[in-house]
């Protein structure tokens, strides 16, 4: 059988509409700390699916953090506000975040480094899928989806083209 040719924006058309009709909200995350700033997160689970929203005041000082979760999900985020800068050792460029760019990644170690200005107002939205799911909407004779479908069942790291 074929696979469905179908377009990113209707994956995540898909994905929003089920968020909808099958998310269980986990309860609202804030914190207030001095040097991080406040920060909201709301999350929503699904099978193989995690939806998150994030707004972060960042406190008065810059801040540096390593994050070293690891994870073999692929990570869409949707950079509405503020300015994110990452860098992974298995990536062969950092990745500068800024309102209206988005990425996909699929990394193959713990977390990356990560820097956040003094002051920023961040608010991201992120999408985790399991590489089973993400396969379901891929197209393997469309270059892109034959590249990514190639990296998932490898495990090789992913970056989009960089910005410039």
């Amino acid at each position: 059988m074929q696979p469905q040719q179908i377009s990113f924006s209707t994956i995540l058309q898909e994905l929003t509409a089920l968020s909808i009709r099958q998310a269980q909200p986990e309860p609202q995350l804030e914190v207030a700390h001095p040097q991080l700033g406040c920060i909201r997160m709301q999350r929503h689970v699904m099978p193989g699916i995690h939806l998150s929203s994030l707004q972060w005041t960042v406190g008065s000082q810059p801040l540096q953090f390593a994050d070293e979760t690891h994870s073999d999900d692929i990570n869409i985020n949707l950079q509405l506000k503020g300015s994110l800068f990452s860098q992974f050792s298995c990536l062969p460029t950092a990745l500068h975040m800024q309102p209206g760019r988005h990425n996909l990644l699929v990394t193959s170690e713990p977390g990356g480094h990560h820097t956040v200005q003094a002051g920023d107002v961040l608010d991201v939205f992120h999408l985790s899928l399991k590489p089973e799911k993400l396969s379901q909407y891929l197209d393997p004779s469309e270059a892109q989806g034959e590249l990514l479908l190639q990296k998932i069942q490898k495990e090789k790291p992913l970056q989009p083209v960089p910005f410039p």
